[in-house]
């Protein structure tokens, strides 16, 4: 197990805070645990970024090769096709990624023989950062909530 300090610039900054705990949460389970980590989140939240980027694209070769007025029509549906992704990006954050921090599998032989899962929170204008982890494994379930003594 490595012992590395984590760098952060303002100790006070509850938010700077949890990044940095979530981001060495997942360098250890991923590093120092040999868990291979879950990209889905990261890849769906990509994906719809691209499109959103193809699409402004698309929008400015158009108005570029036409004129402004000719292409107002374009211009007005992607920007409501713009909004409608960023509504399915929000949807997916919130309904589906919820508060996960960290998706990991073990593997033995190239089989998967357990799954970590990580989920981090904080309340409002608290500064009381709670873990949930769940591992999963042969059909049986463990679940063990992390909170600091206060």
């Amino acid at each position: 197990m490595s012992q590395t300090e984590v760098k952060v610039s303002n100790v006070y900054d509850g938010t700077q805070l949890k990044n940095a705990v979530d981001d060495e949460l997942a360098r250890f389970y991923s590093t120092d645990l040999n868990f291979t980590q879950s990209h889905v989140h990261t890849d769906v939240k990509l994906f719809l970024g691209y499109i959103s980027c193809f699409i402004a694209g698309g929008a400015f070769l158009y108005e570029y090769k036409t004129s402004f007025n000719q292409a107002l029509t374009v211009t007005t549906l992607c920007v409501v096709a713009y909004w409608i992704i960023q509504a399915i990006a929000f949807a997916y954050t919130f309904l589906v990624e919820k508060d996960q921090i960290f998706i990991g599998y073990q593997k033995v032989d190239g089989k998967v023989t357990g799954s970590l899962t990580i989920s981090g929170g904080m309340n409002k204008y608290s500064s009381i950062y709670k873990l949930n982890m769940t591992y999963k494994s042969n059909g049986k379930s463990v679940s063990y909530q992390v909170e600091p003594n206060t």
